[in-house]
């Protein structure tokens, strides 16, 4: 379904009862609803920020209109973060992540069809802080120099008397 402004209302209450909303889709996994509570309750439990999840059960004729209905459905919730998915592809708005951390995320989380463990991924991953790779090169160079230090100073000079 491609909500129409009536059915939007409907969606916001739905995600306001448990944040999850999964259309057609709970029909035919009655599981699937539960299991993708049970990651939006545990990202707000270990401080993660507040989750929604959406399943729309046709892509809008529009592309576009994909990130506007997940908008409207932020502005509409108390949620942080709007996960939208549909048959092809989906969307993520959020008030809490930047769009360069959703975008990256979105690479990875809508090429992945189950929707319980690429939500969990991503409910544990966005916003992480990424690895310094600027500090580590820095400690691996740091640790080279000394390498080089400690053998140039173990060196010492063979006298010709030694040799023989």
């Amino acid at each position: 379904m491609t909500p129409s402004e009536e059915n939007l209302q409907r969606l916001a209450e739905d995600l306001k009862d448990d944040s999850v909303a999964v259309g057609q889709l709970g029909e035919q996994y009655p599981d699937l609803e539960g299991y993708l509570h049970e990651v939006v309750k545990e990202a707000a439990e270990n401080g993660r920020g507040d989750y929604a999840f959406v399943v729309l059960d046709e892509m809008p004729a529009v592309p576009t209109d994909m990130r506007n209905i997940a908008q409207e459905l932020l502005n509409m919730t108390d949620v942080d973060t709007v996960v939208l998915r549909t048959p092809v592809y989906g969307t993520i708005v959020s008030n809490e992540h930047s769009r360069a951390e959703i975008e990256a995320a979105e690479i990875v989380i809508f090429q992945d069809n189950d929707y319980v463990a690429s939500f969990r991924w991503l409910t544990e991953t966005l916003g992480q802080d990424p690895v310094s790779w600027g500090w580590v090169n820095a400690a691996i160079f740091a640790a080279v120099v000394a390498v080089a230090v400690f053998a140039a100073l173990s060196f010492r000079p063979v006298k010709r008397e030694e040799l023989t």
